[in-house]
């Protein structure tokens, strides 16, 4: 659980987001979010996401999530159980 992860003085900044967008978003648009994971790492996972406007591409992005220790505010390996969480989200190539 989220819980049990978060209670180990690891902080997870986003260090790298990026957008494309297809199409024009409103404000009040109900759009569909589509998130995967792209990549676990050593220290960091990316995730990506598609964005949808009644059924067709309106936005595409990545975020790059590192683990930070808290203390030392350094780069630090994910946790394992992180890792297992992500993992059945990863998309294939």
């Amino acid at each position: 659980s989220y819980r049990s992860i978060e209670g180990r003085r690891i902080a997870y900044p986003r260090v790298h987001v990026e957008a494309d967008y297809q199409a024009a978003l409103r404000y009040d648009d109900v759009i569909e979010i589509d998130v995967g994971v792209e990549r676990i790492g050593h220290c960091s996972f990316t995730l990506d996401f598609r964005a949808l406007l009644d059924g067709r591409p309106a936005a595409k992005g990545k975020i790059v999530i590192a683990a930070m220790d808290h203390d030392t505010q350094r780069a630090c390996p994910l946790p394992a159980q992180l890792g297992d969480c992500l993992r059945p989200y990863l998309r294939s190539p």
